[in-house]
């Protein structure tokens, strides 16, 4: 089996390989994140997430400090100074939760129920999106 990922040069498209996955050929990318500085994705199993970076999109390595057990993250941000912001439903229990890699985790206030959808940058930071009894909800990370 063979990755490859999709690049738009200025004369159209091209395909380039893809090194640093392999592990995950049974899982699922469930979210990626960019920024100047490069790319982050989450792959997740049933034990947790492992979180991947990579400079260019082609060349990745696993994140150091970056298993999270018992996570399913949905959402992931960039930071411009290397961090990496997550957020997730517990695998055990469905908890929502949020973190940094290397600083822990802690709960989100939505409602128990909430399911995460993604998180992104906004005007007044960085915000997270769950779903509630079919309603979209917000809350800070």
């Amino acid at each position: 089996m063979r990755t490859i990922a999709a690049r738009r040069l200025p004369s159209g498209w091209t395909e380039i390989p893809v090194t640093g996955l392999e592990q995950t050929a049974e899982h699922a990318i469930t979210t990626l994140s960019g920024n100047r500085s490069g790319w982050v994705a989450a792959a997740i199993t049933q034990d947790g997430t492992t979180l991947y970076r990579s400079p260019d999109g082609s060349a990745w390595s696993t994140v150091d400090r970056g298993q999270l057990e018992d996570t399913a993250v949905q959402g992931i941000l960039l930071e411009g100074n290397g961090g990496i912001r997550w957020v997730a439903n517990a695998i055990g229990g469905s908890a929502a939760i949020t973190g940094t890699v290397g600083a822990g985790r802690q709960p989100v206030a939505v409602p128990e129920n909430a399911h995460v959808v993604g998180a992104v940058w906004t005007r007044r930071g960085p915000l997270s999106y769950w779903l509630v009894d079919g309603r979209l909800v917000t809350a800070g990370i």
